[in-house]
């Protein structure tokens, strides 16, 4: 599999934030995010993740 992302370099996206700073993970408690983490939307990663 290969990402999508050269297709957007350079380009302006709107991301989809699904975890905000300081909010903690879903399945890890302890875990606390440090940085707003999230995706574009239809836009895949190697692992096939958006």
């Amino acid at each position: 599999m290969h990402s999508d992302y050269p297709k957007i370099i350079g380009c302006k996206v709107y991301e989809i934030i699904d975890r905000p700073i300081g909010n903690c993970h879903p399945h890890d408690k302890e875990m606390i995010y440090p940085i707003n983490y999230g995706y574009v939307k239809n836009v895949f990663a190697e692992d096939g993740e958006e």
